[in-house]
């Protein structure tokens, strides 16, 4: 009878343990960004730091940057979408938000399809020189946002805004914006050849 509950309890820990894996896979470092995370003694939560956007359906943006990023840089936004998760198509420029047209360049393969949590990270692609167009749309019904931090400051590599429309006299609006690098692979020493397992 006392097996069950051990049995149990290394089940779910193999389980978290092959999350933890899993999780680490992905794992980035951040190069830039234009809101850094205020130290836990601060007592200060980067949701009182942060304001959603208008929401709507889709959302222009463009990345400039101040200097040239390094190798493999991306640029990903922080979703804001009232609780729920969003499926999101990111195509390059800004052409007219269309949920037909974007079905068809997903299945084409001409852009990448995203499943991103409320208040999860936005992959919008590599970085370059020049400046980067971006088209976050959304497939599902219902608007979503971007968190925008509410002191509206920049990134020392560059800077995002919602693009406005020609003729706009708004101030731009510069969402929560992050620039990260693949983390280098723990299996690599430091002669830069993989170790043997």
């Amino acid at each position: 009878m006392r097996a069950r509950p051990l049995l149990l309890t290394a089940g779910v820990l193999l389980v978290s343990l092959a999350d933890l894996c899993l999780r680490g896979r992905g794992a980035v470092g951040v190069v830039d960004t234009n809101l850094p995370i205020p130290l836990a003694s601060s007592g200060t939560r980067i949701v009182d730091l942060v304001r959603p956007t208008v929401p709507g359906r889709a959302v222009d943006l463009s990345f400039s940057s101040n200097e040239l990023p390094p190798s493999g840089a991306r640029v990903e936004v922080a979703l804001a979408s009232a609780g729920r998760t969003r499926i999101l198509v990111i195509r390059s420029g800004h052409p007219a938000p269309s949920v037909s047209a974007a079905l068809r360049d997903v299945l084409s393969g001409r852009v990448a399809l995203r499943i991103v949590p409320d208040r999860g990270w936005v992959d919008l692609g590599a970085v370059g020189e020049g400046a980067l167009e971006i088209q976050v749309l959304g497939l599902l019904p219902g608007p979503f946002g971007l968190e925008a931090p509410l002191n509206q400051s920049t990134g020392a590599h560059g800077d995002l805004r919602l693009a406005r429309p020609p003729g706009s006299t708004d101030p731009p609006v510069r969402p929560r914006w992050r620039l990260v690098v693949p983390r280098p692979d723990w299996r690599i020493g430091r002669s830069g050849r993989a170790r043997e397992p």
